[in-house]
């Protein structure tokens, strides 16, 4: 459960005490991580949100190769801060020259603040649930940040809440956050995403990521299980729609079949095959691409 404020943003969260029977135990390890592991874990985390970042432009017909380009130079612990340097291109391209990423602001910034609490309330769970402690993060360090490791592992998963706001806030300017718009972005977290080991919800892989964090910690693994195959992709035969590509190449969200309907006679509505009943905000509502 969480509270937040005007913005959107958490303000409290409810989490178990004790959430795995070897909590103890798993608590020690993650407080006995060393530098050079927690630098090697981020460094997979941040080529994975780049990725997907990438895919995510290339879902909505934008430029997303140099994101791609930028993955690849990614360095243990990210001392060149590649993410910010992604981030910077990122912003602009999928959401114009004149957007700026600012927690504090409404409509875009609105929508983004409430999928990013809905994310990172998951990914708290997450943690808790494999016995960790979600203070105690890899790359997030701020004093006062009381989930600094739910910071760190829901970077990869941001994109798939980009996505839908980009979808659902089409070309508005200052979107309000509906209560439609708000349940399209907390029923993400249970779209299937693809993996290695097939088609999983985002909750059930935010889950394996952090027990993999687990194994990382006793030494019986060296790398993370993410979504690092995960990218979203257009298909080009059937505009307006995305496509699970097959687990071993770059693939994407499972969007399922998707119904668009008109609205008004200019604007879009999505009835995902997943979601029983028609969602309509008196806007676009994701399609996770438009029609051409």
């Amino acid at each position: 459960m969480a509270a937040g404020d005007a913005q959107k943003r958490a303000r409290a969260l409810l989490l178990s005490l004790d959430g795995h029977h070897a909590q103890g135990e798993r608590l020690r390890l993650q407080a006995r991580a060393k530098v050079g592991t927690q630098n090697r874990l981020w460094s997979q985390l941040v080529q994975a949100k780049l990725r997907a970042q990438a895919a995510t432009l290339d879902a909505f017909r934008l430029p997303g190769e140099s994101l791609r380009r930028l993955a690849l130079k990614v360095r243990a612990g990210d001392p060149s801060n590649l993410e910010a340097q992604g981030a910077r291109q990122y912003w602009t391209q999928l959401f114009g020259k004149e957007f700026r990423r600012d927690p504090d602001l409404g409509g875009i910034n609105g929508l983004l603040n409430y999928g990013y609490t809905v994310l990172r309330s998951a990914a708290a769970r997450a943690i808790v649930g494999a016995g960790l402690h979600p203070t105690l993060g890899l790359h997030h360090g701020n004093a006062f940040n009381a989930c600094a490791l739910a910071d760190d592992v829901m970077e990869p998963f941001r994109p798939f809440i980009d996505a839908v706001v980009k979808g659902c806030s089409a070309d508005e300017v200052a979107p309000e956050v509906s209560p439609a718009r708000k349940r399209l972005l907390a029923l993400a977290l249970y779209r299937n995403v693809a993996s290695e080991a097939g088609m999983t919800p985002m909750t059930t892989m935010l889950a394996r990521l952090c027990q993999s964090l687990v194994d990382v910690y006793a030494g019986e693994r060296r790398s993370l299980d993410g979504p690092w195959r995960i990218l979203l992709r257009h298909r080009a035969a059937v505009p307006g729609r995305f496509l699970t590509m097959d687990p071993g190449e770059p693939g994407l969200l499972d969007g399922g079949e998707s119904e668009v309907s008109a609205n008004n006679g200019t604007q879009s509505a999505l009835t995902p095959a997943k979601f029983h009943k028609p969602l309509s905000t008196g806007s676009a509502v994701p399609d996770f691409g438009r029609r051409g």
